[in-house]
């Protein structure tokens, strides 16, 4: 019985030891992330005086959560009912007059119930991984600007 006891507590300490330890690609504490601490959060204005609101953000203990969104507000929470929202790391877009067009992933978005005023989205779907690696490549050549997760 000793010994189990024994075992478990060296084996929580090791733990929280192992935890603790810095990541063997950071250099010192002062080195920045490429991921956000907080939100990234961009402000679009269109030609017709429309603004709309975009933030990337990245949550969870091992930074797996994943939420990009758009809105005619800015965004404290992401609404399902009034913003496009984005469970990816990137997404591409484009702005011509009152037109937005979105090109992100098919696989996790959720589209508003209520349609954005002032604005046309052009939802763009990108269906396979050749489809995602050839905007994420060539995003610049296609016109396109970038909203992602990570700082660049």
């Amino acid at each position: 019985m000793k010994l189990i006891i024994l075992l478990l507590v060296f084996s929580v300490i090791g733990i929280v030891l192992s935890c603790s330890q810095k990541h063997p690609n950071a250099q010192n504490k002062n080195e920045e992330s490429i991921f956000p601490q907080e939100e990234l959060t961009k402000k679009l204005n269109l030609p017709n005086g429309k603004e709309l609101f975009v933030r990337a953000k990245i949550w969870g203990i091992s930074s797996n959560h994943e939420e990009i969104v758009f809105s005619e507000n800015p965004i404290t929470i992401a609404d399902k009912e009034k913003d496009y929202i984005f469970y990816t790391d990137k997404v591409f877009y484009k702005i011509n007059g009152d037109t937005l067009s979105l090109y992100a992933c098919a696989c996790d978005t959720s589209e508003p119930k209520f349609p954005f005023k002032g604005v046309k989205i052009m939802l763009n779907d990108l269906k396979t991984s050749s489809q995602i690696k050839n905007y994420s490549d060539n995003y610049k050549k296609f016109g396109l600007e970038k909203m992602s997760i990570y700082k660049e």
